[in-house]
């Protein structure tokens, strides 16, 4: 994948990261489970679909791809999400399924 595509990974993930979060946004999901399936939607719903409809088409269509993508190459991505600071106890698990959750989220089933 080229590098360019996995950056853009960064436009996603950026929504979750205590650096880019409002206070009152990161005290919302701070005490929620991110590798509980239902928790982790919950904070995909709450805090990255809300900056997602903001984007407008062009952009949300490049981050469907983006996402298409890095889903078909996780060791690449696991780069990005070591860049993102996340206001939670502990590191997300499963990656990929966090992804797919995103995903599904944004724009329904893969």
């Amino acid at each position: 994948m080229a590098k360019a595509k996995i950056e853009m990974l960064i436009s996603i993930l950026k929504y979750i990261d205590i650096d880019y979060m409002s206070e009152e946004e990161c005290n919302s999901i701070y005490f929620l489970d991110v590798n509980n399936t239902e928790q982790q939607k919950q904070i995909i719903r709450t805090i990255i679909v809300p900056g997602f409809k903001e984007l407008n088409n062009t952009s949300q269509e490049r981050l469907k791809e983006v996402l298409k993508l890095c889903l078909q190459d996780m060791e690449s991505v696991n780069v990005i999400f070591e860049r993102v600071s996340m206001p939670f106890e502990n590191d997300i698990e499963d990656k990929k399924a966090f992804l797919e959750n995103i995903y599904e989220e944004l724009f329904g089933k893969l």
